[in-house]
């Protein structure tokens, strides 16, 4: 959608070792865009992802979007944007049938073909 209303491609740009998406000029601000990996604490994640960005870009404002809990069918609909009062460190670890509970990796393990 940015792309079709600035009328050309967002652009990708690499500062330090963050990747952040330069989504061009809207209502008269520059808009970049960076993603994080899961959670807020881990070292790719939230907390320090935005504030590295911040760092970065020097940013007018922020922007986080993410994955919202607690929906209200009686108040809420798929789709609305709620605004957050704090971030919240969620599920630590995952949670199988068959394995039990799983602490989740910060980083990906890599699995030996041999």
């Amino acid at each position: 959608m940015f792309s079709e209303v600035a009328g050309k491609e967002w652009t990708r740009q690499v500062i330090g070792n963050k990747t952040y998406y330069n989504l061009h000029v809207h209502g008269g601000a520059a808009v970049f865009m960076v993603q994080s990996e899961m959670g807020i604490a881990t070292p790719g994640g939230a907390l320090l992802t935005v504030r590295q960005a911040i760092q970065d870009l020097q940013p007018q404002a922020v922007i986080m979007c993410g994955i919202a809990f607690g929906l209200r069918p009686d108040r809420q609909e798929l789709g609305d944007i709620l605004v957050a009062k704090q971030l919240q460190y969620y599920e630590p670890e995952k949670v199988d049938l068959q394995q039990g509970q799983i602490p989740r990796e910060t980083a990906p393990r890599l699995q030996s073909a041999f």
